[in-house]
């Protein structure tokens, strides 16, 4: 007849589980966890890896009680949106002296909350023309920008589906689910499996040849797949004699010849102190670019965007020597992400745009 007295639970139980409770007890069936293989998943990593619940639990309570969590996007090119309250600090090179920027907020639905997730929950496609989330319950939303109007996706319905990213032509949007790699048209249809892997996924990047790079869970390298379905590749590996613990958040960089991604080693107690490297896919070699830092992106303006404790710093970048060549500077404050997993809720457009969420989840301990 009514809500769970979510309040009834105790103190310390950790958000992790709390979470799973609430998808359980979905009312509606297709927005309720399915598999209760998925549920014994959540519940081991649980307890394997302990939350600090003291002040994580009062964290996430507030979050999750709130119907409305902004979206922002904001672009150096028209948009009709909502309303102004952020700010993008560069232009792209070939941009006239004459373009505005535009600062927009997108509000979800009142039914609607961004998930609590151990990966990115948002994404904005390549050309600036489409936007997803991940709501609580699991399901994808993918929105056209010149509509008012987020329509689920089609085939995401009766799973958790994680990890959305869009193809670099940006007609797929490609997303984890019931451990396969999934895609669907951006132009509307039922989502196809790509491809079986296995566990959930911490990062997602579409080459332009058609391959796909990933990590899958924690204390994983990277490995690569083709959309048309091949074999998953297994491009890295943690070196654990030098306490490498993760590589994770591929990005393929412009050319398709090297690769972004977060290192994190054993040592570390917070991804604000994991590190940037990049990776050269001819040689397998790879080096650190910035120390400090998690989940970059490189930018038309030739900047790496990357988080720090809330933070999204931006350092200029030589996409030839593959070098830092400055100091960074702070793009936007108070950005959503996750010290324990990593990951930070922000996308960038070929076309200049930003998207991202204002909301910390406060996780403490790490994966």
């Amino acid at each position: 007849k009514q809500e769970p007295d979510w309040q009834s639970l105790p103190a310390s139980t950790p958000v992790p589980i709390r979470t799973l409770l609430r998808r359980c007890l979905q009312k509606d069936s297709s927005r309720r966890l399915h598999d209760i293989a998925d549920a014994r998943i959540e519940i081991e990593e649980t307890l394997n890896e302990p939350f600090e619940t003291s002040q994580t639990v009062a964290a996430a309570d507030a979050k999750i009680g709130r119907r409305v969590i902004p979206i922002i996007i904001a672009t150096a090119l028209s948009a009709s949106i909502v309303t102004a309250v952020s700010f993008w600090i560069f232009t792209p090179p070939t941009a006239p002296a004459q373009e505005r920027v535009t600062r927009s907020v997108i509000t979800l639905p009142p039914d609607d909350e961004l998930a609590i997730s151990a990966q990115n929950t948002l994404a904005i496609s390549p050309n600036g023309q489409y936007m997803t989330y991940e709501e609580e319950s699991g399901q994808l939303y993918l929105r056209a920008l010149n509509e008012l109007q987020s329509k689920p996706v089609e085939g995401a319905e009766a799973s958790r589906a994680r990890m959305p990213f869009f193809s670099p032509d940006s007609q797929w949007l490609g997303f984890w689910a019931d451990g396969n790699l999934m895609k669907v048209s951006t132009i509307g249809g039922v989502a196809t499996a790509i491809a079986a892997v296995g566990s959930d996924l911490r990062g997602a990047s579409w080459g332009s040849d058609g391959r796909i790079l990933f990590t899958l869970g924690p204390g994983s390298g990277i490995s690569q797949i083709s959309d048309d379905c091949d074999e998953p590749k297994v491009l890295t590996t943690p070196d654990r004699e030098r306490g490498e613990k993760t590589h994770r958040f591929p990005q393929l960089l412009p050319g398709g010849k090297a690769v972004l991604f977060t290192l994190g080693t054993v040592d570390i107690t917070s991804y604000d102190d994991a590190s940037i490297a990049v990776l050269l896919l001819d040689t397998g070699d790879y080096h650190v670019v910035i120390e400090g830092g998690t989940d970059a992106r490189y930018s038309e303006t030739g900047h790496l965007i990357y988080a720090r404790d809330g933070t999204l710093l931006a350092s200029p970048f030589d996409l030839a020597e593959l070098q830092v060549k400055g100091s960074p500077i702070p793009v936007v404050q108070g950005v959503n992400m996750s010290a324990h997993h990593g990951y930070a809720d922000f996308s960038i457009s070929s076309d200049g745009s930003l998207l991202y969420a204002l909301v910390n989840h406060g996780y403490r301990n790490i994966d």
